[in-house]
Protein backbone atom coordinates (compact mmCIF):
# COMPACT_ATOMS: atom_id res chain seq x y z
CA UNK A 1 0.00 0.00 0.00
CA UNK A 2 1.49 3.49 -0.75
CA UNK A 3 2.10 6.06 1.70
CA UNK A 4 -1.11 7.37 3.30
CA UNK A 5 -0.09 11.15 4.29
CA UNK A 6 -2.80 13.88 5.44
CA UNK A 7 -1.96 17.76 5.67
CA UNK A 8 -3.65 19.62 7.60
CA UNK A 9 -6.79 17.81 7.30
CA UNK A 10 -10.21 19.66 9.10
CA UNK A 11 -13.63 18.36 9.40
CA UNK A 12 -16.74 20.02 10.62
CA UNK A 13 -20.22 19.09 11.23
CA UNK A 14 -21.93 22.28 12.25
CA UNK A 15 -20.11 24.26 14.93
CA UNK A 16 -18.69 20.89 16.13
CA UNK A 17 -15.18 19.68 14.99
CA UNK A 18 -14.33 16.38 14.41
CA UNK A 19 -10.56 16.60 13.42
CA UNK A 20 -9.22 19.89 13.68
CA UNK A 21 -6.22 20.18 11.25
CA UNK A 22 -4.96 16.88 11.26
CA UNK A 23 -1.34 16.01 9.84
CA UNK A 24 -0.42 12.51 9.36
CA UNK A 25 2.19 10.09 7.79
CA UNK A 26 1.03 6.31 7.97
CA UNK A 27 4.36 5.04 5.91
CA UNK A 28 4.27 1.80 3.24
CA UNK A 29 4.12 -1.35 5.96
CA UNK A 30 3.01 0.68 8.81
CA UNK A 31 0.36 -0.79 11.27
CA UNK A 32 -1.71 2.35 12.49
CA UNK A 33 -3.96 2.37 15.68
CA UNK A 34 -6.36 5.01 15.91
CA UNK A 35 -7.32 5.32 19.43
CA UNK A 36 -9.45 7.35 21.95
CA UNK A 37 -13.08 8.51 23.21
CA UNK A 38 -15.53 8.25 21.51
CA UNK A 39 -15.94 11.45 19.68
CA UNK A 40 -13.06 12.38 19.28
CA UNK A 41 -12.60 12.03 15.40
CA UNK A 42 -11.33 8.22 14.66
CA UNK A 43 -14.01 7.37 12.60
CA UNK A 44 -14.04 10.71 10.64
CA UNK A 45 -10.55 10.33 9.84
CA UNK A 46 -10.70 6.77 8.61
CA UNK A 47 -14.07 7.90 6.66
CA UNK A 48 -11.98 10.79 4.85
CA UNK A 49 -9.36 8.60 4.06
CA UNK A 50 -11.32 6.15 2.25
CA UNK A 51 -13.44 9.00 0.60
CA UNK A 52 -16.71 8.30 2.37
CA UNK A 53 -16.62 12.36 3.04
CA UNK A 54 -14.75 15.03 1.81
CA UNK A 55 -12.85 17.27 4.51
CA UNK A 56 -13.87 20.96 5.05
CA UNK A 57 -9.61 21.55 4.72
CA UNK A 58 -6.28 19.61 4.26
CA UNK A 59 -5.52 17.64 1.51
CA UNK A 60 -5.34 13.58 1.58
CA UNK A 61 -2.44 11.79 -0.34
CA UNK A 62 -2.03 8.15 -1.22
CA UNK A 63 1.73 8.28 -2.36
CA UNK A 64 2.24 10.96 -4.35
CA UNK A 65 -1.33 11.11 -5.57
CA UNK A 66 -3.71 13.82 -3.91
CA UNK A 67 -7.29 11.86 -3.54
CA UNK A 68 -9.31 14.79 -1.23
CA UNK A 69 -11.90 14.61 -3.44
CA UNK A 70 -11.27 11.23 -5.30
CA UNK A 71 -14.03 9.13 -4.36
CA UNK A 72 -13.97 5.91 -2.97
CA UNK A 73 -14.42 3.20 -5.39
CA UNK A 74 -11.21 5.36 -7.46
CA UNK A 75 -8.87 4.73 -4.13
CA UNK A 76 -8.28 1.26 -3.59
CA UNK A 77 -8.75 1.17 -0.28
CA UNK A 78 -10.22 -1.49 1.92
CA UNK A 79 -12.31 -0.42 4.63
CA UNK A 80 -14.60 -2.59 7.51
CA UNK A 81 -17.21 -0.49 9.02
CA UNK A 82 -18.07 -0.37 12.99
CA UNK A 83 -21.33 -2.58 12.73
CA UNK A 84 -20.12 -5.47 10.55
CA UNK A 85 -21.51 -6.32 7.41
CA UNK A 86 -22.42 -8.67 5.01
CA UNK A 87 -24.86 -9.76 2.35
CA UNK A 88 -27.24 -11.99 3.73
CA UNK A 89 -28.20 -13.73 0.53
CA UNK A 90 -24.28 -14.43 -0.42
CA UNK A 91 -21.89 -17.01 1.13
CA UNK A 92 -18.44 -15.55 2.59
CA UNK A 93 -16.69 -15.93 -0.40
CA UNK A 94 -19.16 -14.48 -3.09
CA UNK A 95 -19.35 -11.09 -0.42
CA UNK A 96 -15.47 -11.11 -0.66
CA UNK A 97 -15.59 -11.26 -4.21
CA UNK A 98 -18.33 -8.55 -4.93
CA UNK A 99 -16.12 -5.65 -5.05
CA UNK A 100 -13.89 -7.52 -7.57
CA UNK A 101 -16.17 -8.70 -9.73
CA UNK A 102 -17.57 -4.73 -10.00
CA UNK A 103 -14.51 -4.05 -11.66
CA UNK A 104 -14.23 -7.01 -13.77
CA UNK A 105 -11.50 -8.78 -12.83
CA UNK A 106 -10.66 -12.03 -14.04
CA UNK A 107 -12.21 -14.82 -12.19
CA UNK A 108 -8.95 -17.11 -11.63
CA UNK A 109 -7.81 -13.88 -9.70
CA UNK A 110 -11.07 -13.20 -7.49
CA UNK A 111 -10.85 -16.77 -6.55
CA UNK A 112 -7.11 -16.46 -5.69
CA UNK A 113 -7.36 -12.76 -3.74
CA UNK A 114 -10.28 -13.83 -1.64
CA UNK A 115 -8.81 -17.59 -0.83
CA UNK A 116 -5.41 -15.41 0.22
CA UNK A 117 -7.12 -13.02 2.34
CA UNK A 118 -9.29 -15.50 3.86
CA UNK A 119 -6.02 -17.28 4.71
CA UNK A 120 -4.77 -14.06 6.16
CA UNK A 121 -7.15 -13.66 8.44
CA UNK A 122 -7.53 -17.48 9.54
CA UNK A 123 -11.20 -18.12 8.18
CA UNK A 124 -11.37 -21.60 7.02
CA UNK A 125 -15.05 -22.77 7.40
CA UNK A 126 -17.51 -23.47 5.25
CA UNK A 127 -21.51 -23.41 5.08
CA UNK A 128 -23.71 -23.03 7.68
CA UNK A 129 -24.23 -19.64 10.06
CA UNK A 130 -21.10 -17.71 11.44
CA UNK A 131 -20.69 -17.71 14.85
CA UNK A 132 -19.63 -13.97 15.73
CA UNK A 133 -16.02 -14.79 16.04
CA UNK A 134 -16.25 -15.87 12.28
CA UNK A 135 -18.22 -13.13 11.13
CA UNK A 136 -15.66 -10.32 12.02
CA UNK A 137 -13.37 -12.63 10.68
CA UNK A 138 -15.18 -12.59 7.29
CA UNK A 139 -15.86 -9.19 7.42
CA UNK A 140 -12.39 -8.30 8.71
CA UNK A 141 -11.31 -10.00 5.27
CA UNK A 142 -12.95 -7.44 3.75
CA UNK A 143 -11.22 -4.93 4.83
CA UNK A 144 -7.46 -5.84 4.63
CA UNK A 145 -8.03 -7.51 1.02
CA UNK A 146 -6.79 -5.22 -1.93
CA UNK A 147 -10.56 -4.12 -3.60
CA UNK A 148 -12.07 -7.32 -1.94
CA UNK A 149 -15.15 -5.85 -0.12
CA UNK A 150 -17.01 -6.93 2.54
CA UNK A 151 -17.94 -3.01 3.99
CA UNK A 152 -21.66 -2.86 2.25
CA UNK A 153 -24.77 -2.60 4.26
CA UNK A 154 -26.13 -6.12 5.00
CA UNK A 155 -26.77 -7.77 8.26
CA UNK A 156 -24.56 -8.60 11.08
CA UNK A 157 -25.06 -11.45 13.62
CA UNK A 158 -27.86 -11.06 16.26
Amino acid sequence: MPEVKLDGVTKRYGKVTAVDHLDLIVRDGEILTLLGPSGCGKTTTLRCIAGFIVPDEGRIFLGEEEVTRLPPEKRDIGFVFQNYALWPHMTVFQNLAFGLQLRHTPREEIRQRVREVLSLVRFFRNGGSLSPPAFRRATTAGGVGPGVSASTPGTSPG
